[in-house]
């Protein structure tokens, strides 16, 4: 007869390698990540289908983790015309399924520090691509900037400054050198890689994660990189014709550009909140940007399948309810990270907290210009990420 201490070791080490498989391509391709996300996902229902026993770790993200997964159901349903569009529209709620897969599954710190420095090197590999095509493309000289593998920009720069803090975390917290050489190397390619991208959002976001990193690490060296940043901001005021800078300086150009734009689909998109405050259902505000009421008066952009905007896609699509419980639950999850990061005694998990907040913070602001939860590859990473974070207490504690 089969040990059932053994079987148990097979499911939890299947697992775990699909997770792996998850964490070191999640930044390169969706195909891959999903294989493993999906692949640990399915083996976790059937190992406790075999031993009938239902796995769930209390916290405190709970309660608003149920009332937005709810919420997001049923927004699922509003205004559907066909049975066809479910495929799409449920993808948001499936992505959330790596959210309790992590949290159940990761067992110790040592596999979170494995898991995490497998996204760096997935991350190193997608910024080693950026590179490599920003300097034997013309992209950069045409001013479209570089997405990698997976040709989207915008997606690229978030995931590159929603990580690289962990690099910046292992750097200074880890004792061992191949490690804080590996996370220098993945650092600096991956800064590189986030300038070739040419995603303004995402920079603004990465350099107020440099801040706050800087600011919690040595408050002395804080203030030489806030004064480095401004002696190169005023630099570059002199220095003209830079792809780089025209790019940040097209932010302030409310007239031509990808700004104005975004202002209107955002006056847009508050006009869908304000007639649907319930919601209008998700995929639903390309269908809403037809109407007259709502269509742009930019004839090159007629209509938008999301509005560059988190939060406001959040309420437009699912409602203010779910908006307001996602909010309550991206509290809980920082709240929680800088709790950890507070009273953690030992270096490299107090780091890994540290980490974790960080890529809270990129995320957080860098949604207040990008839909980054409509990314089949990035809003699985934030879940997974969200999900460590909780679970980690837990391992703590015991």
């Amino acid at each position: 007869m089969i040990n059932s201490k053994t079987v148990e070791s097979c499911f939890d080490n299947t697992i775990k390698a699909l997770l792996c498989l998850f964490f070191l391509t999640c930044t390169v391709s969706i195909s891959l990540s999903e294989i493993g996300f999906f692949g640990a996902f399915f083996v976790w229902l059937v190992k406790m289908v075999y031993f009938g026993k239902f796995e769930w770790k209390r916290t405190p993200a709970d309660l608003p983790f149920l009332i937005f997964t709810l919420l997001t159901l049923f927004a699922v349903y509003i205004g559907v015309d066909k049975a066809s569009e479910l495929t799409n529209r449920l993808k948001p709620l499936s992505l959330m399924f790596i959210y309790p897969l992590v949290l159940n599954n990761l067992k110790s710190r040592k596999a979170a520090k494995e898991f995490l420095l497998l996204m760096l090197g997935s991350i190193l590999i997608q910024s080693a691509i950026i590179i490599y095509y920003g300097l034997t493309t013309s992209n950069l000289s045409k001013g479209y900037g570089v997405g990698g593998t997976m040709s989207v920009t915008l997606t690229a720069g978030e995931m590159l400054a929603t990580i690289l803090g962990f690099a910046l975390c292992f750097l200074v917290s880890v004792k061992d050198k191949k490690v804080r050489m590996f996370s220098a190397i993945t650092f600096i390619a991956g800064s590189i890689a986030l300038l070739f991208t040419l995603a303004r959002g995402a920079w603004v976001s990465f350099v107020f994660l440099l801040l706050v990193f800087v600011f919690l690490w040595n408050k002395r060296v804080f203030f030489l990189f806030l004064a480095g940043i401004i002696v190169f901001s005023a630099g570059g005021y002199f220095v003209k014709g830079n792809v780089f800078l025209k790019k940040a300086e097209s932010t302030f150009n409310t007239t031509q550009g990808t700004t104005p734009i975004r202002f209107a689909m955002w006056r847009g998109g508050l006009l869908m909140l304000k007639d649907n405050p319930f919601g209008i259902g998700i995929d639903n505000v390309y269908k809403n940007f037809e109407k007259p009421k709502y269509k742009l008066s930019n004839p090159g952009y007629p209509i938008f399948g999301h509005l560059h905007n988190n939060y406001l896609q959040l309420a437009v699509e699912r409602g203010i309810l779910a908006l307001i419980a996602f909010l309550w639950l991206f509290y809980v999850f920082i709240r929680t990270s800088i709790a950890g990061y507070l009273k953690e005694k030992d270096k490299e998990p107090k780091f890994i907290y540290l980490g974790i907040m960080l890529a809270f913070l990129a995320f957080m602001i860098g949604g207040m210009f990008e839909y980054g939860l409509g990314s089949a590859i990035y809003a699985a990473i934030i879940w997974a990420l969200a999900a460590m974070g909780m679970t980690l207490k837990s391992i703590t504690e015991k």
